[in-house]
């Protein structure tokens, strides 16, 4: 056994040392446990981001339908209808519920709001909206979003 790249080898294992301080060892698992953590946190993060983008994106696919809600919600009772020339969809919708005795009287706050629809896109629907909140905090406080810009 004279051969000396088995002598090299030995001597090499010899040199090896296997005595950590373990505070060497527990600094580097607490790192990849970070590390862990932070990616792990990442995901949920992004999904939210994700969720809110389609929240707020949402187009209108229902053609020329419109939704009159009868309280602040996109789940309750409504009303659809065509939407009328000349008239905005507040006003239509004001018209229509308070002539169905839906509405006592015209709310003061009413708003458009895009409501989820199928898988892309929404339907246009008119809420009484509480005094205060404008429309895209009205909007968003029912899980709706701000109708595009015509």
């Amino acid at each position: 056994m004279n051969d000396p790249v088995l002598a090299e080898l030995k001597e090499a294992f010899e040199r090896v040392s296997y005595n950590r301080p373990a505070s060497t060892v527990v600094a580097r698992a607490k790192r990849r446990r970070h590390r862990r953590r932070m990616i792990l946190g990442a995901v949920p993060a992004f999904g939210l981001v994700a969720w809110g983008y389609s929240v707020t994106q949402r187009e209108i696919t229902s053609g020329n339908q419109l939704g009159c809600a009868e309280s602040y919600s996109q789940h309750g009772n409504m009303t659809v209808s065509e939407k009328v020339p000349g008239e905005t969809p507040e006003e239509t919708c004001t018209r229509l519920m308070t002539e169905t005795g839906q509405w006592e009287g015209p709310p003061t706050n009413p708003v458009q709001c895009v409501t989820h629809y199928g898988r892309d896109g929404g339907g246009l629907l008119v809420v009484p909206a509480p005094e205060g909140l404008d429309q895209e905090e009205a909007c968003s406080a029912i899980g709706a979003a701000v109708p595009p810009e015509d």
